[in-house]
């Protein structure tokens, strides 16, 4: 995979696994990093097909896709709706 962070997705996820919110983490995040607040400001009021749209452009944008992603991660998503 050429830029995607899988290290990062992947302990996101295990965060989240671990009942951890997501939205406060992103939100420390976004107070230390200028590109985290932009990233957290890109998503907010989304919806889930909003969102996953979002993700497909940013993966293709990484040569990948989020199929790709989640199978590495050995995790599903509900279909985009």
């Amino acid at each position: 995979m050429n830029n995607f962070n899988l290290g990062f997705a992947q302990q996101l996820l295990n965060f989240v696994r671990g009942g951890g919110n997501v939205m406060q983490l992103a939100m420390q995040a976004a107070s230390r990093n200028p590109k985290a607040a932009q990233a957290l400001q890109m998503i907010r009021g989304k919806n889930y097909s909003q969102l996953y749209q979002t993700a497909q452009n940013m993966a293709k944008e990484c040569g990948t896709s989020v199929e790709q992603i989640t199978s590495q991660m050995d995790i599903s998503l509900p279909p985009e709706k």
